[in-house]
């Protein structure tokens, strides 16, 4: 997928009249290792990337030993750990190799400034480059900026890496070009509001200004250079076809009340593009290149867009494939008017299926508003990705199990892709008040030590993710197997095709074909125990339910009355795992129809035929951002 990062700064620099190059240099690796090996890297938790190529920055010819990584690292599914250790130093060397290739194409550019975006895991690479282009070219300015600049890690990298002259600890639109200018006029930085830079030889961080006014008035993106690099590196037919785009920054719902383990900073703060804005994008995207797949960067979609932006894509007709991030109590029919408009693939954040943990986390959601969202997706055809946090502050052996009980009963929705530990990010509330939660932080993530051998102030400071321990942790190895086991069974399950649907008949009656265990089985409904199932189609009380069914279907309760009543119909749908109960509350977990594994690929990257060469004109030198 093009960076958006790149495309948002190159429009900044457009917009001040500033021209730039751009080398997505990460298509280059990927074509070198191959697509699924880079895909795999990118999914194994960023040690990985981040210590093939430290290799070249503080390996052993600076006297540092990084051998200890091999046997310390979690596995990453390559095989045994002879392979795996044999696979890393074979990357090791295709990782030195690409960065002499690169080192060769940013000389023949012959920039005078060369900006490096970071997200996670990226700075033992940027570093790496950096060394080698101000060693050939001592004059370059180097600058950094990005998701792995921010804070103080921005300025950690200027006391561990001497080859870079600044970074941009913020948004970088309005703050990049100043720095461009006041480098290319060898002034001083010291007005620049979220700039690290050196006076002389001391570190000076200065205070950060206001956000950048998000407002739509850039010039719009373009992804022209990233279509010839793939053309280049020879990948254009192996991936799958999206296009990032950004409709918002910062999170409406953590301006309000921010999730314990979210590492947002100063970015919480919401704002949003106008919504025609970001349409005529997307319409201008699908006619240059041929775009339908559209994959939005927001950290959470705005409310607003549900009547705004999306129904706008429908009502232009538009055949439109669509990622977004979302609050998981949505209603049916959001959800539904979200598939109307081809949002086809969610992530809701859902991390737990136990309100306690939820609670603990301050998600906002309850158990039930998570389940039923993976019904309806599942009736609508909306792919879903989610996992589950677990060794959060607070968890009990009690909370697993139920996790562990209601997964049995989910077999034929979309499963957790996996179970892990808490992760502690900096900046989330987690990392800033740890005592309150039982949280003994120790510094950054102890494979760090393996990656950056730096001082250990100057490490802790440098990295975004930390270790930590638990002062009063009651859940053991056996619990964390324990749900790891259940999801490895669900996944199994709904691989497989699971089904617990359910099935009218004309005259108003049903059964529920019964398919997540190991044998099928049918379960029949008369008409008024179909109807009371129906109602329980979204969580209701279970207090109230006899009467607000009453109220809804007078003579289906009336009929379920005569025989066993709603308590009775509701005893046996519990021992038949029908329904789900929380906190007094009911559940119907059958879905309407049946269904299978939704097929949308995940973005790797986008590919597109007739894309023209990138042109760039000015009569200055271009900026390169890497």
């Amino acid at each position: 997928m093009p960076s958006i990062q790149l495309a948002t700064v190159d429009s900044a620099l457009r917009a001040e009249a500033l021209s730039s190059d751009r080398y997505e240099l990460y298509v280059d690796f990927a074509g070198r290792i191959g697509i699924n090996l880079y895909n795999l890297l990118s999914n194994a938790g960023g040690f990985v990337e981040e210590w093939i190529f430290a290799h070249h920055y503080f390996g052993p010819e600076t006297g540092n030993d990084l051998s200890g990584f091999k046997t310390a690292c979690p596995r990453i599914g390559l095989g045994s750990q002879d392979t795996e250790i044999a696979i890393l130093d074979a990357l090791c060397v295709v990782a030195g190799d690409f960065l002499e290739q690169a080192l060769d194409e940013v000389e023949r550019g012959g920039h005078d400034v060369v900006g490096f975006s970071l997200t996670i895991s990226q700075l033992a690479a940027s570093m790496a480059l950096a060394r080698l282009i101000k060693l050939r070219r001592p004059e370059t300015h180097v600058v950094f900026g990005g998701t792995a600049c921010a804070g103080p890690m921005g300025t950690a990298i200027l006391r561990v890496c001497p080859y870079v002259d600044a970074v941009v600890r913020c948004e970088a639109e309005g703050i990049f070009p100043q720095v461009v200018r006041h480098l290319r006029r060898h002034e001083s930085l010291q007005d620049v509001p979220g700039v690290t830079w050196r006076h002389d030889g001391v570190v000076e961080a200065n205070p950060v200004g206001p956000l950048h006014r998000f407002d739509g008035s850039r010039p719009s993106l373009d992804f022209d250079p990233y279509f010839a690099r793939l053309r280049h590196a020879g990948i254009r037919d192996t991936m799958p076809v999206w296009l990032p785009f950004e409709g918002s920054r910062g999170c409406w719902y953590g301006e309000k009340v921010q999730c314990n383990f979210c590492g947002l900073h100063e970015i919480m703060s919401f704002r949003t593009l106008p919504w025609e804005h970001t349409l005529a994008e997307l319409e201008r995207w699908e006619k240059r290149y041929g775009v339908a797949r559209f994959f939005a960067v927001d950290l959470i979609m705005p409310r607003d867009f549900k009547t705004t932006l999306l129904p706008a894509i429908r009502e232009r007709g538009h055949d439109w494939t669509i990622f977004y991030e979302v609050k998981a109590n949505l209603r049916r029919a959001e959800l539904e008017a979200l598939a109307a408009s081809g949002v086809r693939w969610i992530q809701p954040g859902i991390e737990s299926l136990e309100g306690g943990a939820l609670r603990r986390m301050r998600k906002g959601v309850t158990p039930l508003q998570n389940i039923q969202l993976l019904k309806w997706c599942h009736e609508l055809d909306i792919r879903v990705s989610w996992n589950i946090i677990l060794g959060l502050p607070g968890d009990e052996p009690a909370g697993y199990a139920t996790i562990v009980d209601r997964a049995r009963a989910l077999f034929h929705l979309e499963p957790a892709q996996g179970a892990s530990p808490f992760q502690l990010h900096r900046f989330s509330p987690y990392f800033m008040q740890p005592h309150d939660h039982g949280i003994l932080p120790i510094g950054a993530h102890p494979l760090y030590r393996e990656i950056f051998p730096v001082n250990r102030a100057d490490l802790d400071d440098l990295v975004y993710l930390h270790g930590y321990t638990m002062s009063d942790a009651a859940i053991g190895p056996d619990d964390y197997r324990a749900v790891s086991d259940a999801i490895s069974e669900w996944q199994a399950a709904y691989a497989r095709g699971a089904q617990l649907v359910l099935e009218t008949e004309s005259n108003g009656a049903a059964q529920i074909l019964d398919s997540r265990g190991a044998r099928a089985k049918r379960i029949r409904l008369d008409s008024a125990e179909t109807a009371l199932y129906r109602f329980l189609d979204s969580a209701r009380s279970e207090a109230t339910l006899a009467r607000r069914f009453a109220e809804a279907s007078p003579a289906a309760a009336r009929q379920l009355a005569a025989a066993d009543g709603v308590e009775g119909a509701l005893a046996r749908w519990k021992r038949q795992r029908l329904v789900i109960t929380d906190a007094g509350r009911v559940l119907a977990v059958a879905t309407c129809r049946p269904g299978k594994p939704n097929d949308t690929p995940a973005p790797l990257s986008y590919l597109a035929d007739g894309t023209p060469e990138p042109a760039f004109s000015s009569d200055t030198m271009p900026v390169l951002i890497i």
